[in-house]
């Protein structure tokens, strides 16, 4: 006769392991917002991107699958974000334009 080893695995599905998994994700994504609002969206420790897929794992734990109807995608947000630092360089590059800085009244004079 052969030996086997069986070894059972009980699964945590119940429904109180999911509230702990949506309580915890709702926390993350708090201190993820905090860290957003302090540090701007282009920190080193957490982006958009980031912050919407905590937000679609939260919807997902409460059972809506359609998570980019109320969440945009990873490309969406990628691209958003990617619009959002060209917006502000150009931004910043008209502010420098128009600073007494650059030397307006210099080049008038010229």
């Amino acid at each position: 006769p052969e030996n086997f080893t069986l070894a059972v695995n009980v699964g945590m599905g119940g429904a109180t392991n999911i509230q702990e998994r949506l309580q915890f994700l709702t926390q993350v994504a708090s201190r993820q917002e905090a860290v957003l609002q302090q540090m701007g969206p282009d920190n080193p420790l957490i982006n958009l991107g980031q912050y919407a897929e905590t937000l679609r794992r939260i919807l997902l734990l409460a059972g809506i699958e359609d998570t980019t109807s109320l969440v945009s995608g990873p490309g969406e947000v990628m691209q958003a974000q990617a619009q959002m630092k060209a917006q502000q360089a150009q931004a910043g590059a008209a502010v420098q334009i128009d600073s007494p800085a650059f030397g307006i009244a210099d080049i008038a004079g010229s």
